[in-house]
């Protein structure tokens, strides 16, 4: 497991790593529903591979890459993105380059350095929601204009790759978890996802938000995450369907 919310050493369990997809999203559901969110957390922050450093993690990145070549698509984001169901687009499968807890900091320091060098055929940002968590140590005000500053730097460095670049929203998380509001600023999700949508709109990016997953008063609807963040099996829906629109709205088979 790479998670920067817990050591970065921890290590996942082999009968974990190996287990099918389906299955796994389902024993993350019931481990959510018998022994509550934390671990929960535990099981949805673990990449598709069982990677154990920062090291595994670049190695398993870079494998993927050279195995595709150029032409590839993929995302980058945090633990949403990390487990979510497997993408193919135009046949070929979609490279996560994605580990648990990642912020906008993180993207720019250890995921898009990762591509340089390479020549994708589209890729997606989906990150964002891990700079709302209230225990940073920011004043609001330097925190937002981190992300500004960040968030922009981040569109210029993939456009740099690739003109095919769309952006994926921060997720809304449940009122009253534990990984919910109690961990999360959801006042903070929302100035983050204006500041996304004002620097995609800039960028001439395609923004696509996950308002499907939302309640009319933003918080996330009932049963579509495990503990407030990290998505069920049908919140995982939802979402890959937005992925879906995002790799189509860059034309990412042209």
């Amino acid at each position: 497991m790479l998670c920067r919310m817990t050591p970065r050493c921890a290590i996942d369990p082999a009968w974990l790593g190996t287990m099918p997809r389906p299955l796994y999203l389902l024993v993350s559901a019931v481990l959510g529903l018998l022994v509550g969110p934390a671990a929960a957390y535990w099981a949805m922050t673990k990449p598709t591979a069982v990677v154990q450093t920062m090291a595994d993690f670049e190695r398993h990145i870079r494998s993927e890459l050279r195995q595709q070549g150029d032409g590839y698509r993929a995302m980058i984001g945090d633990s949403i993105t990390a487990v979510a169901p497997d993408q193919v687009v135009c046949g070929r499968p979609v490279i996560r380059v994605a580990y648990g807890g990642a912020q906008i900091e993180d993207a720019l320091q250890d995921l898009m350095p990762l591509l340089v060098g390479s020549r994708p055929a589209a890729l997606i940002i989906a990150i964002g929601v891990n700079d709302a968590q209230r225990r940073i140590a920011k004043t609001r005000e330097q925190l937002l204009a981190d992300v500004t500053i960040g968030y922009r730097t981040l569109l210029r460095q993939a456009k740099a790759l690739t003109p095919h670049v769309a952006v994926i929203q921060a997720s809304p998380v449940g009122q009253g978890q534990p990984m919910g509001d109690v961990f999360f600023d959801p006042s903070l999700i929302t100035a983050i996802n204006g500041l996304i949508r004002d620097a995609a709109t800039d960028a001439k990016v395609p923004v696509l938000a996950l308002s499907g997953l939302a309640q009319s008063d933003g918080f996330a609807r009932d049963g579509v995450t495990l503990d407030g963040a990290h998505l069920s099996p049908a919140g995982y829906a939802i979402w890959s369907a937005v992925a879906a629109q995002a790799w189509q709205s860059i034309g990412a088979c042209g």
